[in-house]
């Protein structure tokens, strides 16, 4: 089996609970419903769900949701 193979990834895989997709929801309302923000909404609600500094090499992508609760790590 390739390293790549989506079987290879399954046991490291983790399901969105219906509390972070319902977080994610009310992110993607709160930022203007930006259809390319989809991703950042649920990478900011899973990391405000564990109250986590997020660390990204995009946070200027992110700065709409540190007022919505999100903590950016700084370098």
């Amino acid at each position: 089996m390739s390293p790549r193979s989506p079987r290879s990834w399954s046991d490291r895989l983790k399901g969105v609970s219906r509390a972070t997709a319902e977080s994610a929801a009310r992110l993607f309302n709160a930022t203007g419903r930006r259809r390319a923000s989809t991703a950042d909404c649920f990478i900011a609600a899973a990391a405000i769900e564990q109250d986590a500094p997020l660390l990204t090499a995009d946070a200027e992508d992110f700065k709409g949701f540190v007022s919505l609760g999100l903590k950016l790590a700084m370098e």
